[in-house]
């Protein structure tokens, strides 16, 4: 696959799970990146967009509470495909956002967008709210 194909899949889902919670999508759709202190998803989220898109990842320090990392990738390209996936854009405090319908009326695509905030307990109850 390459950054000028949308396949709709779990690990799509996966990934706006990842972006949508612990992540972030630029407001210019230049980047995106999951900010954690948990490397198994670091490296879960790193997989699956060096699969689905072919990019290099770039590894920071994170910034604000507690230790973490930033996995950041820098594609124009791939962030308006995520956009256009239902992956919330700029500060996600400020904007509305509703779990994709490709998602939500998907069992399969469901369960892997949901697996993502179940499996991190600071994210489950966020999870919940979103989904509904």
């Amino acid at each position: 696959m390459t950054a000028d194909t949308l396949v709709l899949d779990e690990d799509l889902a996966k990934l706006v799970s990842y972006l949508t919670f612990d992540g972030h999508l630029g407001k210019n759709l230049s980047r995106f990146y999951l900010s954690s202190s948990n490397f198994v998803f670091l490296k879960d989220f790193e997989k699956i967009v060096v699969s689905k898109f072919g990019l290099k990842p770039h590894y920071e320090q994170g910034t604000g509470f507690g230790f973490s990392y930033k996995c950041r990738f820098y594609s124009s390209k791939v962030a308006k495909l995520l956009f256009e996936a239902g992956v919330p854009k700029g500060d996600k405090m400020l904007v509305p956002f509703r779990v994709p319908a490709w998602i939500k009326t998907n069992r399969v695509f469901s369960k892997a967008y949901l697996s993502i905030g179940l499996a991190n307990p600071l994210l489950s109850i966020h999870t919940l709210f979103l989904s509904t």
